[in-house]
């Protein structure tokens, strides 16, 4: 359906959808009224959550829920298998996150063992229940895809915690450890291993109680800071882990790891939290593999002073090469970290946990279903093949396989469980692949001593190649699990070109998005990577990418460090937003120029500031403090920002450039200052409009020289359009506090910078092809990014202008 452009329209949808009732509704919709603003009212007295009302503002009717029995609340976490949502149980009112699993289905896929699997860890983990341990509720299925009921935990995974805030103490350290060993030491009693225990597995809780996450399960979910994910592998002969904290032993034959491997991984885990960095930074996955077998890494002692030494001691036991050498059950590492936290931990700060709790939703708006309802059956067996009074309708939104009938052969007379399986393969098939696995794990043993031996040699030239091949960061982060598949079946590898280019993080949400399309249309891959501006570009001036994107245009100075003619091509316009955490307040504030810079400046310094007051003169500010969050390294966005209050308020015009801001704490790019924003009560800093949105964040108006703003495709278009027709020939421009009704105020322009001489440039002609197809049909997918588009009148110069490249015949 599509989106909807009036206030009748709007409440269709939402009737539609069975979020609420015509009376519930009855109160927002008057004559004339606004579908934005009818939504705004409705997120905040919580009739519907921010993310139910983007999915019906996309004219999304159909999908809010998993079954009868559960009504979907916001999207938490997705990745290559599944999504993870959180739901309200509607019989008994009570928050759930649910786990759904959705495999790929193409041949290969195993589609089938994937299911199997599923349904098997889940009963075995639904019998835990520990208070350390995330509990398995229920499992059921929709359509073909079974999920999986768990407790919703309210707090924040360690890594984050780490990431956002810093090393902890030693003592809160060895408490949040010690409690994750007692969740372990109850899994181990039963028999299950974790296999991936990392910071991004441990949930703290606003009340200080740690959880361990995913415990022996299919894991199919992603890390929400997109830096560390997790394992979504099932077949048990591959091997399963995250490098940064795997044990040495594991990365050989992931189903023989013991408990003990999993200690080895929560003291990689207390090594983080006490330093903040993993135990191998900076090193490539062979390189990390070879260290966790034969290097120690670097003391904490040296990083990190005044860390007890009994700490010390049970750190070194844990993280012992060799499985015998450590603490051989949990137990033990409760017992040995007991005496360090006598004293016990207070609950973890306030700016640690997210900024939204329970009370942001309102649980019993839908009705339970009645007594006959399907609600109230069992959970049905997973052979069955009718789907038809548990199939939500047909439009379902973002759950592949709803309406699509899938086939399922009947389950071979394998002496399994006939409750647990979906689609089994032939029995002949079976001892085949039985036979295969154990040869595959004989050659491995035989092989792992010529495997160090080989690794010990070409680590440096391993080393050398991801040098010339990928950028390097000195930021220690996670990296995303290991994979080491069987060596007859590879992964397959994209058999088509790569365009290796990058820039500015302004531009990474609009790149990716045209990679993805640009990639199935003409087998070209579009590898953008968001180093920054000043990165970027220098990248391109040495020849090492084709093009990189800037939002701020090149200096006479800089053109003259090239070594030839550089062009700037415009390919999109976008907004700084000025994004806030403010729960109470309902609406959008308006802030103008001069009043952001006296914010960024200190001089106003709690939200009821007379000057913020006189902004918002219907709006009653709380009497908080201002914790303002800032760009922590220079880049694009914050040029475009220091570039709008240099116009707009003179003090800030006579700064004195220092990398030193007057106030505020500093976070990584435009993610990092979302992430930080939405974690902290009372903040306001400014970033990519689309960044802001993705995380939910309010966005405030921004006055121009007419009125107030809000940053958006159109109002950015509307800035361009006032000087469309005074641009340079060189394409070179700023769109900064331009004047006009709609124009918004911090809009800038996406330029791809490139040489014009190419003859010598291997990438020439895909780079043209890219940069000719993202002016012309690439625009059609800006504005769903809230990125604006080019005016056809500037397309046409930049199409003559592309015509004076020079590339290779």
């Amino acid at each position: 359906m599509a989106p909807p452009t009036t206030a009748t329209d709007f409440r269709m949808l939402i009737e539609q959808s069975g979020l609420l009732s015509v009376e519930q509704l009855a109160p927002y919709f008057t004559e004339n009224a606004d579908p934005e603003a009818i939504a705004e009212h409705l997120v905040a007295d919580r009739m519907l959550t921010q993310f139910q009302c983007r999915q019906l503002q996309k004219g999304r009717a159909d999908g809010f829920f998993l079954t009868d029995k559960y009504k979907i609340l916001d999207l938490i976490g997705s990745g290559g298998m599944g999504k993870v949502y959180l739901c309200e149980h509607l019989i008994l009112h009570r928050l759930v996150a649910i786990k759904l699993l959705q495999p790929p289905t193409g041949p290969g896929s195993e589609a089938a063992r994937s299911y199997e699997r599923f349904y098997r860890e889940a009963r075995a983990v639904a019998a835990l229940n520990d208070p350390n341990i995330i509990r398995v509720f229920d499992v059921d299925r929709v359509g073909p895809n079974p999920f999986m009921v768990m407790e919703f935990a309210d707090g924040t995974n360690m890594h984050e915690v780490i990431s956002e805030n810093g090393p902890l103490s030693p003592v809160r350290a060895a408490e949040y450890i010690r409690q994750a060993a007692l969740g372990l030491q109850h899994a181990n009693e039963v028999g299950l291993v974790h296999r991936d225990i990392k910071p991004g597995n441990l949930i703290l809780t606003r009340s200080g109680v740690v959880k361990v996450l995913d415990l022996g399960l299919a894991r199919f979910t992603q890390d929400p800071v997109r830096n560390q994910g997790i394992t979504d592998r099932y077949d048990k002969h591959i091997v399963i882990g995250t490098v940064d904290f795997m044990a040495p032993e594991q990365a050989f034959e992931t189903s023989a790891v013991d408990i003990r491997s999993d200690i080895y991984g929560l003291g990689c885990t207390l090594y983080f939290l006490l330093t903040g960095r993993v135990p191998f930074p900076d090193r490539s996955i062979p390189e990390k593999m070879y260290a966790h077998k034969t290097r120690a890494p670097a003391p904490v002692s040296e990083l990190v002073p005044r860390v007890p030494a009994d700490l010390m001691e049970v750190l070194d036991k844990m993280m012992a090469k060799e499985p015998a050498d450590r603490h051989q059950t949990p137990a033990e590492v409760v017992q040995a970290l007991a005496p360090l936290v006598t004293d016990g931990v207070a609950p973890p700060p306030v700016h640690e946990m997210p900024a939204q709790t329970f009370a942001c939703y309102q649980l019993g708006l839908s009705p339970a279903p009645g007594p006959t309802s399907a609600a109230m059956a069992p959970t049905p067996n997973p052979l069955a093949t009718s789907d038809t009074d548990r199939t939500p309708k047909p439009g379902a939104w973002d759950l592949p396989g709803y309406n699509t009938p899938q086939p399922r052969p009947a389950p071979a007379d394998t002496g399994a469980d006939p409750s647990i399986l979906l689609a089994t393969p032939p029995p002949t098939s079976g001892g085949t692949r039985l036979r295969s696995a154990r040869r595959f794990r004989r050659l491995v043993r035989l092989g792992e001593l010529v495997l160090f031996v080989l690794a010990a040699g070409g680590v440096g030239w391993l080393a050398s190649r991801e040098w010339m091949h990928a950028p390097r960061t000195n930021v220690a982060q996670p990296v995303a699990p290991i994979t080491v598949a069987p060596k007859e079946a590879p992964p397959q590898a994209f058999a088509g070109r790569v365009l290796a280019v990058g820039g500015v993080t302004f531009a990474d949400p609009v790149l990716q998005r045209w990679s993805g399309v640009y990639e199935k249309t003409h087998d070209v891959r579009l590898d953008y990577q968001p180093v920054g501006q000043e990165k970027g570009v220098d990248r391109m001036l040495d020849g090492l990418y084709p093009f990189a994107c800037a939002v701020i245009p090149l200096d006479n100075a800089r053109l003259g460090q090239a070594r030839g003619d550089v062009f700037h091509i415009p390919l999109a316009l976008g907004t700084v937003a000025v994004a806030y955490n403010l729960a109470e307040v309902k609406g959008d504030l308006q802030f103008t120029g001069a009043v952001l810079a006296e914010i960024y400046l200190g001089n106003i310094k709690r939200w009821n500031d007379q000057k913020l007051q006189a902004c918002n003169p219907t709006v009653t500010l709380p009497d908080l403090p201002i914790n303002v969050i800032y760009h922590g390294e220079p880049n694009g966005t914050t040029e475009l920002w220091n570039s709008f209050l240099s116009k707009t308020n003179r003090a800030w015009a006579d700064k004195p450039a220092t990398p030193v801001w007057p106030v505020g704490e500093g976070a990584k790019a435009n993610a990092g200052t979302a992430a930080r924003i939405s974690r902290t009560p009372g903040s306001i800093g400014y970033l990519e409009l689309s960044f802001a949105l993705s995380s939910s964040l309010k966005v405030g108006h921004i006055q121009n020289h007419v009125r107030y703003v809000r940053p958006s495709s159109a109002s950015a278009a509307a800035a361009l359009n006032q000087v469309v027709g005074s641009i340079p020939a060189d394409l070179r421009y700023s769109l900064i506090d331009i004047p006009g009704d709609d124009a918004y105020p911090i809009t800038g322009t996406v330029w791809a910078i490139l040489y014009a001489d190419q003859t010598q440039s291997p990438a020439a002609k895909d780079m043209l092809a890219f940069l000719r197809w993202a002016i012309h049909d690439g625009q059609s997918y800006v504005t769903e990014l809230q990125f604006g588009r080019l005016p056809p009148e500037l397309v046409q110069r930049i199409d003559d202008r592309l015509d004076e490249l020079r590339i290779p015949r």
